[in-house]
């Protein structure tokens, strides 16, 4: 199985497989709701997320 690794566009990640990356928005509403901050970044081989609250 491969796995790919997400794009960023506007500092969010965009799914490339229909059903992919669900959730993405409703972490990062929830994070600023209260205060705090989320922030999603790609490396070679791993996708970050980081939850400040």
């Amino acid at each position: 199985m491969k796995t790919t690794m997400p794009k960023l566009i506007n500092d969010m990640p965009v799914a490339t497989e229909r059903g992919h990356g669900l959730g993405t928005k409703s972490i990062r509403q929830s994070a600023e709701s209260l205060g705090g901050k989320c922030q999603y970044s790609v490396s070679d081989t791993m996708f970050i997320v980081r939850v400040i609250i």
